[in-house]
């Protein structure tokens, strides 16, 4: 048998000697499964680590939150519990399980079972293996028949014709391993795949188990080629046709990951979305936004950023009259993801150079009354106060006033003085 333990690196070593010592105590046995162990045959680093118990995961799981000092999260409807430790590592215990399918694209069943079985109701070989961390077996590798060889093959293969039907989520696991690993489909496998696409399975998927699915593309090191991958076989479409017909979006993807201001911080998943949607007018997005069941955050932020980008294109199009001023309202008070994708959209280099004007002279426009200095000198509260502080801008950036008394004279000659 295959012994890992010379593979395994002094931390995650020595977390799982500690909750194998646990586990000793409570005389149960604890694996370490799925992905952690696939990844480390690949000779990969992971931080989030999948733990079976054949016994109580909920017991376990709150020893090792005492030796630690963290909080266990609240037991999930399938028995599992969370941690997040201070050095990264997040643990997902749970007890040794099986499942079974009442109906396609339905959650499963749930009853406890044996290991076997819990490696069985995995989504594909190359994640049905186990690494126990106690007893005397501890460290040398388990791994159903084919598992092994198949991930050294490189190959996608599922457990039985009915798996795609009974998950269709695991369609879009297989294509983001085909992606991610570079591997092949094992061809039955990739049979049974294109079967349940042809049944449009995925459609009988809840909007949320979709889009909880779906949106880990956009977090994969190679996210566009994910994306594209997953436009290939027609997955795209059950977010809106409008995405999957629109060049617009496509085009800015591809483009917007070398448009980024140097420096800046980005939250790439949330990028990649607005670079494929920000074209969508509000009634599409929102339509999308309901059946995904999108929290109301990123309903916002994707609504804002989307007419933000529309507004300062649209302000770009006429490029011959762009005065500096203009150029400051395209650019000023952008995410750093519309920015990108102001950027990518617009595929002109000019665009480029309008923005190098913008960072040299945005200084000109900052002033230094604030609402509460308008409040102290009489004005109304409202939105007057926006359209104040606008004006100041300008006037600022213009050279209209120069200092903060400029300012305040300018406030009451434009809005006191009646």
């Amino acid at each position: 048998m295959t012994n890992l333990k010379p593979q395994l690196g002094p931390k995650p070593l020595d977390l799982f000697q500690r909750i194998g010592s646990l586990a000793d105590a409570m005389d149960v046995r604890v694996y370490v499964v799925g992905g952690f162990v696939r990844d480390l045959l690949l000779g990969k680093s992971v931080m989030d680590i999948d733990l079976m118990v054949e016994g109580s995961a909920v017991d376990l799981a709150q020893q090792t939150a005492k030796i630690y000092k963290v909080t266990a999260s609240a037991e999930s409807q399938f028995g599992t519990v969370a941690l997040e430790l201070m050095d990264g590592f997040r643990l997902d215990f749970a007890t040794c399980r099986k499942e079974t399918y009442t109906k396609p694209a339905a959650l499963p069943d749930v009853a406890r079972g044996t290991l076997e079985e819990d490696l069985l109701r995995r989504d594909f070989t190359i994640n049905s293996m186990a690494l126990p961390i106690n007893g005397v077996s501890a460290y040398e590798l388990i791994a159903l028949s084919g598992a092994e060889e198949d991930l050294k093959r490189g190959l996608i293969r599922a457990h039985h014709a009915q798996s795609f039907r009974d998950d269709p989520c695991r369609i879009l696991r297989g294509l983001r391993f085909q992606n991610r690993l570079n591997f092949r489909w094992e061809p039955d496998s990739e049979g049974w795949m294109r079967d349940a696409l042809e049944q449009k399975m995925p459609g009988q998927l809840s909007g949320v188990r979709f889009w909880n699915e779906f949106k880990l593309a956009f977090t994969e090191d190679n996210a566009v080629g994910c994306l594209h991958l997953f436009r290939k076989e027609g997955l795209i479409a059950y977010l809106a046709s409008e995405i999957t017909d629109s060049e617009t979006g496509w085009e800015a993807l591809g483009r917007v990951g070398s448009c980024l201001d140097e420096g800046s911080v980005v939250d790439f998943p949330y990028l990649y979305l607005l670079a494929l949607t920000s074209h969508l007018s509000e009634e599409t997005l929102k339509e999308i936004a309901g059946r995904l069941q999108w929290n109301r955050q990123l309903k916002n932020r994707l609504s804002a950023d989307s007419h933000t980008i529309e507004e300062r294109l649209g302000r770009l199009q006429d490029a011959s009259a762009l005065s500096d001023w203009d150029i400051h309202q395209v650019f000023d008070a952008l995410s750093p993801e519309a920015l990108a994708c102001v950027f990518a959209r617009f595929n002109d280099n000019r665009v480029f150079a309008w923005y190098g004007a913008y960072c040299k002279n945005r200084s000109r426009a900052r002033i230094e009354l604030t609402g509460n200095d308008l409040a102290l000198m009489g004005v109304a509260a409202g939105p007057v106060f926006a359209a104040i502080l606008k004006g100041l801008r300008r006037a600022r950036f213009e050279g209209v006033v120069n200092s903060r008394e400029d300012e305040a004279r300018w406030v009451r000659e434009h809005y006191l003085s009646s």
